[in-house]
């Protein structure tokens, strides 16, 4: 699936044509798994990423929440947010594929991976007539440097802004508390 090859231009038409069909009863599972795990291995982080981060604001949050359930916590997924589930996601992809490959080979995800896997053709065959990735096995070294640090300065902010959160929690806490002491002492 990835670097980009003219001679599986048929298989990007077939996955790019069930995409837009919605029909992928001709592919097997194991086969579809294969295609997106060699796009994971080799596509560009940056273009993994906005793929992946598509990908999960169209699926409905109950088959986010499903896949939330299934990653461990380490990769972050957020069901609400769709920019943490493609960061993980990502992730996983890169660090166990193994494990990628048994979350993602399970009845209920085969659907959303298949959808992927046919998204991941038509970019690929939209970016070829663009003439995008002619020969571009990875990424720029500097810029998937500048996109590793721009995605850590995020989940700091994500982890700021949660323990802001926990702070105004107990702040409101102990308004309440405070407001409950000064009636029980008027009365």
């Amino acid at each position: 699936m990835w670097p980009y090859n003219n001679n599986n231009q048929q298989v990007y038409q077939e996955y790019a044509e069930a995409y837009e069909s919605g029909n992928y009863s001709r592919f097997q599972p194991h086969q579809v798994l294969g295609h997106l795990q060699q796009f994971m291995q080799g596509a560009p982080v940056d273009m993994q990423q906005q793929l992946y981060q598509q990908h999960f604001e169209q699926m409905p949050y109950e088959q986010r929440t499903l896949i939330v359930q299934q990653v461990p916590s380490e990769y972050g997924m957020d069901p609400n947010d769709s920019w943490s589930m493609s960061q993980g996601f990502l992730r996983m992809g890169r660090e166990q594929p193994q494990l990628f490959q048994r979350v993602f080979s399970h009845p209920t995800m085969l659907d959303g991976t298949m959808t992927l896997t046919g998204r991941v053709a038509r970019q690929m065959l939209d970016g070829h007539q663009r003439g995008q990735y002619s020969g571009r096995l990875h990424g720029d070294p500097q810029e998937e440097l500048l996109q590793r640090e721009v995605n850590q300065t995020r989940r700091e902010e994500r982890e700021l802004r949660k323990e802001l959160r926990q702070e105004e929690r107990q702040l409101e806490d102990i308004k309440d508390e405070e407001i409950h002491r000064r009636r029980r002492r008027d009365y």
